[in-house]
C-alpha cells in the first residue's frame, strides 16, 4: 500500500483532505496549499514525513503525511494517513465565523426591495 512519489492532488483525494482530485488542484493551483511552506504544482510528488498546509479563509490546517497512499480507502481508514499538527476550525475561528454571520444576517433585509423602495434608495443614494 506504501508507495513513494504519489502526485499532491491525488494524495488530498484519497486521504480525504478534499473531496475531489479536482478540488484540491484549484486550491493547489491557487496557491492555497504548500508542502514543507513551499508553493508546489498539483504534480509535485509527496513522500512521508512532508507537511502540508491548507489554507481556509479563516485560518489553515497543517497536517504531517505518515502514509502515502495510491488508492482511494474508506475514510476512516484514509485519516490514518495523516497526523493533523494544528487543526481546523478551531474555538476561535468558529466564534469569529458565527459573529460574521449573525452580522450578515442583521444587515441582509428579509426579502428583495419592491419599486417602490427601490425609488427611495436611489433618492437617498442620490441616483436620480
Amino acid at each position: 500500500m506504501e508507495k513513494e512519489g504519489v502526485r499532491l492532488d491525488q494524495y488530498l483525494d484519497f486521504s480525504c483532505l478534499f473531496k475531489t482530485r479536482s478540488q484540491a488542484k484549484k486550491a493547489i493551483e491557487l496557491g492555497r496549499v504548500k508542502v514543507n511552506s513551499n508553493d508546489v504544482s498539483p504534480a509535485y510528488k509527496i513522500k512521508i514525513g512532508d507537511k502540508i498546509s491548507i489554507k481556509y479563509e479563516y485560518g489553515e490546517k497543517v497536517v504531517k503525511v505518515l502514509e502515502v497512499i495510491d488508492k482511494n480507502i474508506p475514510k476512516s481508514e484514509a485519516k490514518k494517513t495523516y497526523e493533523i499538527l494544528i487543526p481546523y476550525p478551531t474555538k476561535e475561528i468558529m466564534e469569529k465565523f458565527k459573529l460574521d454571520k449573525t452580522l450578515k444576517e442583521m444587515w441582509t433585509p428579509e426579502k428583495k426591495p419592491d419599486k417602490r423602495a427601490r425609488k427611495k434608495l436611489r433618492k437617498i443614494k442620490g441616483n436620480f
